[in-house]
Order: structure tokens, then C-alpha cells, then sequence
């Protein structure tokens, strides 16, 4: 087998059919031994009739069934263990192949035999049209990690750089955040051949997060896993597997910094959620500040950072004190509004009649 599509997926009745076809239709065009593999993280809608239906068409479908749903993470892990053949393409189930796709990466493949390729989706474009190549870690701090790797409909990877990750005793560590595709790739290939096509070739079926995404994102607390990034890149760090300083690009993420992203996640949650946070999340930021090859800016990046924790608790406190202040004028206005007689309209007739003169 030369490449197989790998897709976790969890009650995607709605997408699964158009991103499978936009596959399958494409594999047919080809003599080269190739398969969409399928990890299912026990769906509860139609989603295994499906694709049942599908293999019927497409007998290179392969579907596998999880007995209950763990999350992407144990969802990818399952797919890193049954992955066979020479290269993996990671696919999101709400995403679609285009037309010609296929063909421009099998081309990068076979020519250039990278252990990892980026195939670009269409509204993330540059514009230019390139085909970039270097090792890994060079585009990451190029292009920005998680804008290299993150969107999972993006990575092409040697099939062998799963099976390793699959058995790596970090894995549990990486499972535990957003992007353990992301860490799987440098700790497995960071100074390895990569290519970047710059090209349209994938597409999501939804650019903004619908309501029942960001719903699995809540059950999921993918906003909190974001943050543990941090620890991730830091064992890597420790492990040799990567720089101990890195640019300030490293961290880009579409259109903003890591940091500048989590502080104001951080300060939104403290003001709409009325808490304060908790203080490992300032830490994460601290930890990943830690990692910068530019220490003036990484001064810069601590001094926001503390004044915005300082701000947060001082707006928590100060509506602590509100809320005091609240509930004590509150017990005032009922102790001096509780009755102290027994008022009774007196009936005129009832008064003493004054004395006569």
C-alpha cells in the first residue's frame, strides 16, 4: 500500500458521505495501491450504515469500530496503530478532497519522498503558489508549528513516523493536548525532509465552528488542551527532539502569536465568566515565553502577562467586594423595612371623646 487516507471520526452522518467520496472517486483514478482507513469512535447516528453502503462501491473503505468514544486522541492513536503502507494522510471527516488533489500530492511523494507534506487548504492559502521544502522544524519556524501541522486535513505523513508515535512512552503526555498530530510530528521528524504545497488541494465544509462543534469542543475542553501544548514542546525540548530556543514565528497561529492568543482567551473567560483563573493557565503562557530565542521580547511577553493576571484578580476581587457590599445593603434594607408595630387602622368611634370645657 502506498498511501491511506486515515479518518477519525465520531457521528459525522452529515459530512461523512461528501468527504469520503471526494476520496474515493479520486483513489479510482489511479493504478497505485491505495485505501481510506476509518476509526470510529462509536457514533451513535447512521454514520457506520454510511459508510457501510459506501465499501459497497469502494471496497478499498476500511472501517473500524471503537467500543466507546476517548476523544480524538485515542481516536488517532487507534488509527497510528492499524495504519499500513507507506504513507498516512490524516483526514478530517468534515472536510473534503478537491478536485486534482490527489494527483499534486502523489506527484511531491514519489518525486521527493519527504517523510511529511502539507497539503494547504483553500481560505489558508498565501497566495503565491509555492512548493517549499526543508526539514521540519525550518517551515515550523518559517510558517508557524500549528499552522504547518495543526489542521489535521493537512498532513501527509510517513506512515512509519505513526507506527513509532503508536509505541513512543511520550505519547501519553502528547494525548493529552489539541495537537498530539502536531507533537507526533516533531518528535518523530523535526529534522527530516518536508514539503509544503501552497496550493489549494483540501477544503473544510465549515470555515466558522458550528454550534454542535464548538458543543464537542466544551464536552472535550479542547480550549484548556490548547494550553498543554506547552508541556508537550517542553519534554521535547528536554528530550533533545527539538531547539531549546525557538523563534517567535515558531508560535504562530493563523493570524496572532500562542500568547497573545491565550492571554486574551484568559482575560474574556476571567470577565464573561466571572472567576478567577486558574493560575496554571498563566503559568502554560510563562512556560511557552520561556522557550522564545528572543529574551527581550520574552521580557515584554512576561510583563503583559503579569499585568494582565493582575487586572483579572483585581476585577474578581473588586466584584467580590461589589457583591459584599450588595448583600449588606440588601440585609439593611430589610432590617429597617421589617415592621416594628402591629398597625391597625383605629376606627374614629373607638378614640376618648375630649373633655367638655
Amino acid at each position: 500500500m502506498f498511501l491511506s487516507f486515515i479518518i477519525p471520526t465520531y457521528n459525522r452522518a452529515a459530512y461523512i458521505e461528501r468527504c469520503l467520496l471526494s476520496i474515493a472517486q479520486q483513489i479510482q483514478q489511479f493504478s497505485l495501491p491505495m485505501s481510506i482507513i476509518i476509526s470510529d469512535n462509536a457514533s451513535t447516528d447512521n454514520t457506520p450504515q454510511i459508510i457501510g453502503e459506501l465499501q459497497k462501491q469502494f471496497p478499498f473503505i476500511r472501517y473500524h469500530r471503537r467500543s466507546q468514544n476517548g476523544g480524538y486522541a485515542a481516536n488517532f492513536h487507534t488509527l497510528c496503530q492499524i495504519v499500513d503502507g507507506e504513507y498516512a494522510w490524516l483526514f478530517g471527516d468534515d472536510d473534503i478532497l478537491l478536485d486534482g488533489g490527489l494527483a499534486m500530492v502523489l506527484s511531491v511523494l514519489k518525486n521527493e519522498k519527504p517523510d511529511f507534506c502539507h497539503a494547504s487548504v483553500e481560505h489558508r492559502l498565501s497566495g503565491h503558489g509555492y512548493v517549499l521544502r526543508g526539514p521540519v522544524i525550518s517551515l515550523c519556524n518559517e510558517i508557524g508549528w500549528l499552522d504547518f501541522s495543526g489542521l489535521m486535513t493537512s498532513c501527509v505523513f510517513k506512515a512509519d513516523s505513526l507506527r513509532a508515535a503508536a509505541v513512543a512512552p511520550s505519547w501519553p503526555l502528547f494525548a493529552q493536548n489539541a495537537f498530539p498530530h502536531s507533537c507526533v510530528l516533531l518528535e518523530q521528524c523535526a529534522y527530516n525532509h518536508a514539503v509544503m504545497i501552497d496550493r489549494p488541494i483540501v477544503a473544510t465544509c465549515e470555515i466558522e465552528q458550528t454550534p454542535e462543534c464548538l458543543k464537542r469542543w466544551a464536552a472535550e475542553n479542547v480550549g484548556w488542551k490548547y494550553f498543554l501544548t506547552a508541556d508537550a514542546l517542553l519534554h521535547m525540548i528536554k528530550e533533545n527532539k527539538v531547539p531549546g530556543r525557538l523563534p517567535a514565528k515558531f508560535f504562530r497561529y493563523h493570524n496572532y502569536f500562542l500568547w497573545n492568543r491565550f492571554i486574551s482567551n484568559l482575560l474574556h473567560e476571567s470577565y464573561v465568566g466571572d472567576r478567577i483563573i486558574n493560575p496554571v493557565a498563566w503559568d502554560k503562557i510563562l512556560t511557552i515565553v520561556g522557550m522564545l530565542s528572543d529574551r527581550a521580547l520574552a521580557v515584554d511577553i512576561r510583563n503583559h502577562v503579569e499585568e494582565a493576571r493582575t487586572l483579572m484578580d483585581g476585577l474578581f476581587h473588586a466584584r467580590k467586594s461589589c457583591r459584599s457590599v450588595e448583600s449588606l445593603v440588601l440585609q439593611t434594607c430589610q432590617t429597617h423595612g421589617r415592621p416594628v408595630f402591629d398597625f391597625q387602622l383605629i376606627h374614629p368611634q373607638t378614640l376618648p371623646t375630649s373633655a367638655s370645657a
